[in-house]
């Protein structure tokens, strides 16, 4: 199959417009359903708070009763008589609350129905059993909100708290508790397929005979990529450039998983022979090729209305190319979506590129006086082989198509792959 490149933006689209068989849903215990896609709307069953209560530590008082002590007096300092018993979150309310008196409230207690002010613990002072309150914080709390928490001021009964499609994260998680949800309805991980080979590699633990093996690393880069987008991987031993091989195991991925994943054997060689089984096998073929730097012979095509993407071999190819032709799909295949999303960052350096594809480079992002930087080091040559070069980095700057020259100062996209590992800030 003869490779013929289409723009990044293209591959992009024809990624995002590809529709996913309906994926099944599955009920989880709420642990489990941690970075799984909701499967449902999750409504609240009730109001929260469902009774006025106290925001912090402190005295209630009514406001009719400071009303008629700023009135009564004209000293800075009003004295107010302490109801004997405190209230306390594990209590219900006190039938001996006296209204024209102060009570004392602890954080998360129940206010009084005859009490609308909550004077905070800071602004009070103790003198016998008595409390003064200055006058300009008594005035202040006619006119202001005071800490109280107000019936269903977090939600109330009925509110659409969290929607189908979302991702279920720490806070969501939180919030699932609150709400006494044991069991969440989630959409099933697509079990995805990674198959890589070819005649040089190597897998962990085995010795090296010759010196033109390579130990295999984008097996265990797309093991980790896919854990890491919410999918299960299956991962398939490492294949020898064999026909037969290849397609045997081509098939029972097919059988078995959600998303089919090839890394190497992309190109045009003699043992390269990912692209004739799309040609042969595949129900169509949407793009081999892309004009983008690494990962210019990838390919994106399906079967059995399952899709197959073929990445680069070179680790960096498989790393971008993963973000922006994997990524995506297997969001629709957890019930969720994405789009490839970018930062402008201002260069720090002068850089060139030597063709027209559209080129992503390692760099590391600061934050100088609010204004995004990028800096690429020169010092190291990039190559899509030097996996060492994606390490401790946390962005991609991205080199248009045509461009050859992007001078210091100017304004280019960033890419966030993986999202910040590390932003130096100068503030």
């Amino acid at each position: 199959m003869k490779i013929n490149t289409i723009s990044f933006d293209e591959a992009c689209q024809k990624i995002n417009a590809f529709a996913v068989k309906q994926q099944t849903t599955t009920r989880v215990f709420l642990y489990q359903s941690l970075g799984c896609i909701l499967a449902e709307d999750i409504y609240a069953s009730f109001d929260m708070p469902q009774q006025r209560l106290a925001a912090m530590d402190g005295y209630v008082l009514s406001t009719s009763t400071i009303q008629q002590k700023l009135l009564e007096t004209q000293e800075e300092d009003i004295i107010f008589d302490i109801n004997p018993l405190p209230l306390c979150a594990d209590k219900e309310e006190s039938t001996s609350f006296n209204p024209h008196k102060a009570t004392k409230i602890f954080t998360g207690a129940k206010i009084p129905h005859n009490a609308d002010i909550l004077i905070i613990i800071e602004y009070v002072t103790h003198i016998q059993q008595c409390i003064k309150i200055n006058r300009h914080i008594l005035q202040t709390s006619l006119h202001s909100k005071s800490p109280i928490r107000e019936i269903g001021e977090n939600f109330k009964n009925g509110d659409l708290l969290l929607r189908k499609g979302e991702k279920i994260q720490a806070a969501e998680i939180g919030l699932l508790a609150s709400l006494n949800r044991l069991f969440v309805l989630v959409y099933s991980p697509p079990k995805t397929a990674i198959i890589c080979g070819g005649n040089e590699l190597i897998d962990l633990g085995e010795p090296s005979q010759t010196s033109f093996e390579i130990r295999s690393i984008n097996n265990h880069l797309l093991y980790a990529l896919v854990k890491e987008n919410g999918g299960i991987p299956l991962s398939y031993p490492l294949l020898n450039d064999n026909k037969n091989d290849i397609l045997e195991v081509f098939y029972d991925a097919l059988s078995k998983a959600d998303i089919i994943i090839f890394s190497g054997g992309m190109s045009i060689g003699d043992f390269d022979l990912i692209p004739h089984l799309l040609q042969n096998e595949a129900d169509r073929v949407f793009f081999y090729g892309v004009k983008i730097k690494p990962g210019k012979p990838s390919a994106f095509a399906c079967k059995n209305h399952k899709p197959i993407v073929g990445l680069a071999g070179f680790p960096n190819a498989t790393y971008v190319g993963f973000h922006y032709f994997v990524r995506p799909l297997l969001a629709k295949l957890s019930g969720s979506s994405i789009r490839p999303f970018f930062l402008q960052a201002t260069l720090q350096e002068t850089i060139s590129k030597d063709d027209k594809r559209t080129e992503f480079r390692s760099c590391l992002l600061s934050l100088k006086h609010g204004k995004l930087l990028a800096s690429i080091d020169s010092s190291k040559t990039f190559h899509s082989a030097a996996i060492n070069h994606l390490c401790g980095q946390n962005a991609f700057v991205v080199l248009k198509e045509e461009q050859h020259i992007f001078n210091a100062g100017e304004n280019v996209p960033v890419a966030l792959l993986s999202g910040f590992k590390s932003l130096e800030m100068d503030i």
